[in-house]
């Protein structure tokens, strides 16, 4: 079928979202207010004033379709510089090298693929750029709501494994704890599931992924493979994992841009998104982003991260409570300096929730006793990551 049709009109889901409580985290009730996203670029438009330079630490934005897997199938697969002949490679349980090629989904006629509500505009949205979570912002968002309901009505009997998660525990690279990826449950053992599942990827991939630009779709993992829509020319690429689930074949992950996190691609709204919203960047010293807020697009791409200078006051205050165990009830300046180094967001606008669950999965992530409370520990800790390590005691 051709990729601009347009059939059947798809009803938006609700925007309810649910966040998920960890033990570890503070209760309140208090919702957390976005602010202005730092942005930064590296071509600023004439007469625009350029912001706060900003991003996550390479390390921790890592395109997930660059794994090791990628180096280790490409070695296995490639011929030995001295070539074996057929006889010989068999003699040494070897198989003879052949043609690598490239793997793709298959579609199974009679399978159906989503219809837009709208009739679709010929141009198509612009191609997305890799863009990781940045933020500890576990609300599910009203565009994986209506892909996650879209996709139960379009392919009976499959299910959802759900949108946003705890920012414990989470990779950095997942984007379930901003609400902009699903899991879909599909399992590659069931033939129709597997049929639908492939049919639907292979009409959201095909035509240098045409279909993923209109939903918005960031990348998809199925089969331990990865597609990604910010290089539709690299295909599908392999990853290391080991299980069912790691290695997605009981469930397709799927990555949304900011545009089709909020259901703004033509898909949804029947105008082509031209510019992509590169959403928050995460600013000098802190841990996360400042939480996204969905009046403001940010065209720009985020530049490099910075360490506190050791002079910075913020790590003065950090090595002034080092031997104390807060909580973050207190109202104080190591409270404040505290939700700098996670957050940056005023403190004047952060919810006491928020910030439980910004600290419970710096604990984790950093390898520290998640307690709810600010240890010791993680003072220094909090020092040595905001400083880049300079500062520690």
């Amino acid at each position: 079928m051709s990729v601009n049709s347009a059939i059947r009109p798809v009803r938006r889901a609700s925007a309810r979202a649910a966040t998920v409580a960890v033990a570890a985290v503070v209760s309140a009730t208090a919702v957390c207010a976005t602010a202005l996203v730092p942005v930064t670029a590296d071509a600023t438009p004439a007469g625009a004033t350029p912001l706060t330079t900003a991003v996550k630490p390479a390390a921790d934005g890592q395109d997930p379709a660059v794994l090791p897997a990628e180096a280790g199938a490409a070695a296995a697969l490639a011929v030995p510089a001295r070539r074996l002949s057929t006889s010989t490679q068999r003699a040494n349980g070897q198989s003879t090298p052949t043609a690598i090629v490239p793997w793709k989904p298959i579609p199974v006629r009679g399978t159906g693929t989503p219809r837009p509500a709208l009739r679709l505009p010929a141009a198509y949205d612009v191609q997305p750029t890799y863009e990781p979570q940045q933020t500890c912002q576990n609300v599910a968002k009203p565009g994986a709501i209506a892909l996650r309901d879209i996709l139960l009505r379009t392919y009976p009997g499959t299910g959802s494994y759900g949108i946003a998660t705890s920012c414990i525990g989470r990779s950095h690279v997942s984007e379930h704890l901003e609400g902009r990826a699903f899991d879909w449950k599909v399992s590659i053992s069931n033939p129709q599931q597997k049929a639908q599942a492939e049919t639907f990827l292979f009409w959201l991939t095909a035509v240098d992924g045409a279909m993923a630009k209109r939903l918005g779709v960031m990348y998809v993992m199925w089969d331990g493979r990865i597609w990604g829509a910010y290089a539709p020319e690299r295909g599908w690429r392999p990853f290391t994992c080991s299980g069912a689930t790691a290695c997605h074949r009981d469930h397709v992950h799927i990555s949304l841009t900011w545009d089709g996190a909020y259901a703004r691609t033509s898909f949804y709204s029947g105008r082509a998104v031209t510019v992509t919203d590169r959403g928050p960047c995460v600013v000098t010293g802190h841990y996360f982003a400042i939480p996204y807020n969905d009046r403001i697009r940010n065209p720009y791409r985020c530049g490099r991260w910075l360490a506190l200078p050791a002079t910075d006051p913020v790590l003065a205050v950090l090595r002034a409570n080092a031997r104390r165990n807060v909580s973050l009830r207190e109202r104080s300046s190591a409270i404040l300096a505290l939700e700098s180094v996670l957050g940056g967001e005023p403190a004047s606008t952060r919810s006491s929730y928020l910030t439980g669950q910004e600290l419970a999965a710096f604990q984790f992530r950093r390898g520290l006793r998640v307690t709810g409370t600010v240890t010791p520990d993680t003072w220094r800790e909090l020092a040595r990551y905001a400083s880049g390590g300079t500062v520690t005691w």
